[in-house]
C-alpha cells in the first residue's frame, strides 16, 4: 500500500491514471480507473488495518477525484487549463 501511495504522491490526475494529456481516451481513463480501485476497493481495505487502511482509503477518495475530473467533459477542460494545457 505504501508502495502505491508513494507512486501517486504529488501526481496530477492524468499521471495518476496512467494516461497522457495528449492521447487521452475515455475508455482507457475507464480501464485504468477500475483496475486502480480494485485495488484499493473496500473488500481489500477491510483486510487492512489502522494507518494502511486509512491510506487505502486518501489513495481511492484521490483516484475517485481523478476519475470523475476526467470523465467529464467541462471539468476536463477546466482541469486542463489549471494545468496549462491547451
Amino acid at each position: 500500500m505504501r508502495k502505491l501511495a508513494e507512486e501517486l504522491k504529488g501526481k496530477n490526475y492524468y499521471d495518476m491514471l496512467g494516461l497522457s494529456q495528449q492521447q487521452f481516451s475515455f475508455d482507457t481513463l475507464k480501464e485504468n480507473y477500475f483496475r486502480l480501485s480494485r485495488q484499493l476497493g473496500p473488500e481489500v481495505i477491510m483486510q487492512l488495518t489502522g494507518e494502511e487502511a486509512a491510506m487505502a482509503e486518501d489513495l481511492l477518495s484521490s483516484i475517485s477525484s481523478a476519475y470523475n475530473t476526467l470523465s467529464d467533459v467541462v471539468k476536463k477542460e477546466r482541469y486542463d487549463e489549471m494545468l496549462g494545457a491547451d
